[in-house]
């Protein structure tokens, strides 16, 4: 037997939100089809109970820039056109062949993938693409909130821009406040890595993000373009999101165009669903749920811990297990990074077929100095 342990990241586990409904008063809280005017019109928007399943991917997309693995894989693109897609906040939206986005997305037990081909009749290219996830079980967020509660702790929300040379830069648009700010020269490695968190000035690398992108593009003599950005997000980034359980997840996307310059210039935004453009509202989003996984052999493991910093108390690490055979049996080790020393705490787990929870703790204060 052997164990892939795919996520290692310490959080901070947050509430889940109750399941809501919503009786609208029709769209007219919405200005065009996907932007929120305000937070007091969030209530008139009705909720769309839209689910899509996201593709497992026998094999990992390599992120070239190249769609050749998205048509290879079988996914089926959702596509963002028309006007039940658009707001347009100067200007007109001229309909599908003005501007439109076809949207892959694909998952294996180490990242979550995306990509996005967008289409437009004019340049500049379009050069932004937003994504937000929440918890599939967030409140509609009734009334006025202060400032940025209407985003929770455990949203993630992120503004991709591709670069002149084809790469991809990242504007953290709402980090997790579980990225307890302290800690994530633990997570992320280095302190360039730290300060890219921390600073917050975007667009920058993504790959200072542990986030993994790039763009290709293809502009024609008239002006017409093709831009394909493909993004790898790593799981440690959704957490409490377990990518062993796989359960339900809301997400959200938008992508924006703008045409010529100046008293001329046209700009307006395509999305999936309303909640990400204009007044954020993650009970609006879609719904994904995650295709099981194929051809799996041995154990897969999935695991966090609750919190960054530990006084005297113990430090437990709670571990999904997926095994797709017999049941069999098996050591959790918990160690002390880069992972070479003896284990700080191992414990004998049997492990049935199927999905199950095993746990593994050591005690703070015998960690001293090291990080697990």
């Amino acid at each position: 037997m052997y164990t892939r342990t795919h996520t290692w990241l310490p959080g901070l586990l947050a509430g889940l939100g109750v399941a809501a409904s919503v009786h609208g008063q029709g769209a007219s809280g919405l200005d065009g089809a996907i932007s929120i005017k305000s937070q007091e019109a969030v209530v008139d928007v009705p909720i769309q109970k839209v689910s899509y399943q996201v593709k497992w991917m026998a094999k990992p997309i390599a992120i070239d820039g190249d769609k050749a693995d998205w048509t290879a894989s079988g996914a089926k693109p959702i596509r963002l056109a028309g006007d039940k897609h658009a707001t347009w906040f100067t200007g007109a939206y001229g309909g599908e062949k003005d501007f439109a986005a076809d949207v892959w997305l694909g998952r294996d037990f180490d990242n979550f993938y995306i990509g996005v081909e967008m289409t437009d009749d004019r340049l500049p290219a379009p050069n932004r693409v937003e994504v937000a996830f929440t918890d599939a079980n967030v409140p509609l967020i009734v009334g006025w909130q202060d400032v940025g509660m209407r985003i929770k702790p455990d949203d993630l929300l992120a503004a991709f821009v591709v670069n002149p040379d084809a790469s991809v830069g990242i504007h953290m648009l709402h980090l997790q406040q579980r990225m307890d700010f302290k800690g994530v020269q633990d997570s992320y490695g280095s302190e360039d890595e730290r300060r890219a968190i921390l600073e917050q000035h975007g667009p920058r690398s993504a790959e200072s993000y542990k986030i993994f992108a790039r763009s290709s593009a293809q502009v024609g003599a008239d002006g017409k373009s093709t831009t394909f950005v493909e993004i790898a997000l790593p799981w440690k980034s959704l957490l409490p999101h377990d990518s062993v359980k796989g359960a339900p997840l809301k997400m959200n996307i938008g992508v924006y165009d703008r045409d010529g310059e100046d008293l001329h210039q046209s700009k307006g935004a395509m999305a999936w669903l309303p909640g990400l453009v204009g007044t954020y509202s993650g009970a609006h989003f879609p719904t994904l749920t995650f295709e099981p996984p194929q051809g799996r052999s041995g154990v897969d493991a999935f695991a966090q811990v609750d919190a960054f910093h530990y006084l005297n108390r113990d430090i437990k690490a709670s571990v999904s297990l997926l095994n797709p055979g017999a049941a069999a049996k098996g050591k959790l080790q918990l160690l002390a990074a880069p992972g070479k020393e003896a284990p700080l705490a191992e414990v004998a787990v049997d492990i049935p077929s199927g999905v199950s929870a095993a746990s593994v703790a050591v005690h703070s204060e015998a960690v001293k100095k090291n990080r697990v």
